[in-house]
Order: structure tokens, then sequence, then C-alpha cells
């Protein structure tokens, strides 16, 4: 990072930027509506970047009438654009107070692929559980530089593991959501498990309805994760 005396107040004040986004999406039913195919297209154009970008993804949907279940799958392309912070980012120095100047002006979008495939079940009429396989593959990942003080890209990362839900009701007026994920997976290029990512995420919520009025206690836990402070 670098002294920001050589950056005006107005210039930290006022970043700002304008996002312009369009998409469509197509579905489609097969083979008597057993089978749903879906492709969608998406155009962004962030004012501070000097490209536009697109993305694409595709799904499919396997019914099974039967046996009230299904499988299903998709795959994805995304991008993400860097924050402000990322990009004209300012900290105070803390040991001697001064300004530095974080960000990186210069840094490239992360890019993304993923796929995932799932399998869903009909528990009985109002409830029902899936579990799902996902995968992840980043490009250009956007890392923090603890040595220099700036954000760098950083070649590249994985982020892969499963998802178990169920949602549904339990009466006419309680309804629940669960849901456990496992992110076994989330390596950056040569650098390690990336932060603030942890193992073992999990979620619970009980919804409580009465004529026009709702209550949900929500319940959320997530496991120990890698944290640095000041490069440590």
């Amino acid at each position: 990072g670098q002294k920001v005396n050589n950056r005006s107040d107005d210039f930290i004040s006022r970043s700002s930027r304008d996002s312009i986004a369009g998409f469509i999406l197509y579905q489609k039913e097969l083979f008597d509506r057993s089978v749903i195919g879906s492709f969608g297209h998406r155009v962004n154009h962030d004012s501070d970047i000097s490209k536009s970008v697109s993305s694409s993804e595709l799904g499919l949907t396997k019914i099974f009438e039967e046996t009230r279940s299904k499988i299903h799958s998709s795959y994805t392309e995304g991008y993400r654009s860097p924050t402000l912070f990322e990009s004209r980012g300012v900290i105070a120095d803390y040991l001697t107070g001064d300004a530095i100047f974080v960000g990186n002006e210069s840094l490239k979008q992360e890019r993304s692929v993923g796929f995932d495939l799932g399998f869903t079940k009909d528990i009985n009429e109002n409830s029902k559980i899936d579990i799902t396989y996902f995968r992840t593959d980043f490009k250009e990942s956007i890392v923090y530089d603890f040595v220099n003080n700036t954000h760098e890209n950083g070649g590249g990362g994985v982020a892969e593991g499963f998802e178990l839900s169920s949602n549904g009701s339990l009466t006419n007026n309680i309804l629940y959501n669960l849901a456990y994920t496992n992110l076994f997976n989330a390596d950056l290029k040569n650098s390690g498990r990336r932060l603030r990512t942890p193992k073992n995420w999990l979620g619970a919520s009980i919804t409580f309805e009465y004529e026009d009025y709702s209550i949900t206690p929500e319940l959320r836990y997530r496991d120990s994760q890698n944290i640095k402070f000041f490069g440590f």
C-alpha cells in the first residue's frame, strides 16, 4: 500500500460505481413434462471497469412422478467485480495513523465455473429433502497481500462440498427449514484454504403463522474459520 497524501479527499469520498445488467432465461418442458431444461445468459457492465462481462447457465431436471422424486443438475458461469474497497480502499496504519491506499485499480474480475448434481425426494405431501453435490472453480481470485498492503489477483481456487436440506410444513400453520453444508474443499491456488470459509454451516428456522401474523426464530452455526490480522 501507499500513503494517500497524493490523493485528494474528494477522490476517496466520491468513489462510486454504476452497474448495468441484462438477463434472459428460457425454459422448456420435454417428454410429457418429465424433463425440464433451462438456459440463461447475463451481460453486465460496471462503469469503472473497461469491458462488459457475460456469463451463461444451463439447467436440467428429470422428474420421477412414481417415486415423487427428481434429479437436478446445473452448469453456471459467474463473475465478481472487485468491490470499491478492493479497488480503491483506504485504511489507517495501526502504528502511525497514516491513511494507506490498499486498493488496486488494476484488479481483474473474478471468474468462476460451477457444477452441481442433486437428488430431491418428497417426504410427504408437505415436506421434501434434498442432497446436492457442488463444485466451483475460480480464476483470478481476489486476495489480500498482507506484505504489501494491497489487493491482488491470486490465480484461482476451488470450492467443493455438499448440502443437505429439508423444508416443508409440520402443521397447517407451522413451517420449517433445515440446511447443512459441508465445504470440504475451499483452497486457493498455492495459498491454502480461503479466508473466512468455515467447513461446516448449519441453519434452522421454524415459522409460526396465525391469521395475518407470523414469527420465525432462526438458528445459524458456522464452525472455526481462518482469519488473519496484519498478515499473521
